[in-house]
């Protein structure tokens, strides 16, 4: 079970970190035209009931509404201004270590949310749906070639 918990944290790590980098903003956010939110996602991709579409859009409103939407707005401020400052010629490299720090320390406590919300939406799914994310998190991890850059460049 425990394994299972981690799995799902993982798979909703890998959403809302979508989501973060732009999954649910513009015209994919909460409520967008045609937007699909994370529990929207979910249910699609386990094939929810309506009672456990209900209770996982209650626990991610939750945390997306409370702690851990605020927690994505203080990291998208602090890569912001992380990229500005690896950009400044006159910043230092203690300045971008600093900025670097910021990130990070965001970065720890949204994994905890995130953790604390998988924990949650962990309880409403069936083993069948278990099952299913533990696959769709193996498959994510199944990627070919190297990784991406880190941080996109210039």
């Amino acid at each position: 079970m425990k394994r299972l918990v981690s799995l799902a944290a993982a798979a909703l790590l890998a959403a809302t970190v979508a989501s973060a980098q732009g999954y649910m903003h513009g015209p994919h956010r909460p409520g967008g035209p045609g937007g699909m939110n994370l529990a929207d996602h979910l249910t699609k991709m386990l094939d929810l009931t309506p009672d456990q579409q209900s209770k996982v859009q209650t626990i991610v409103s939750k945390y997306m509404e409370g702690s851990l939407g605020e927690k994505m707005r203080s990291m998208h401020e602090a890569q912001a201004t992380l990229q500005k400052t690896v950009h400044d010629p006159d910043a230092s490299d203690k300045q971008v270590q600093q900025a670097v720090g910021v990130v990070s320390g965001v970065q720890s406590q949204i994994a905890l949310e995130q953790h604390h919300m998988a924990v949650e939406v962990a309880t409403v799914l069936t083993a069948d749906q278990k099952a299913k994310l533990q696959q769709m998190v193996k498959d994510a991890g199944d990627h070919d070639g190297p990784p991406p850059p880190a941080g996109g460049g210039f």
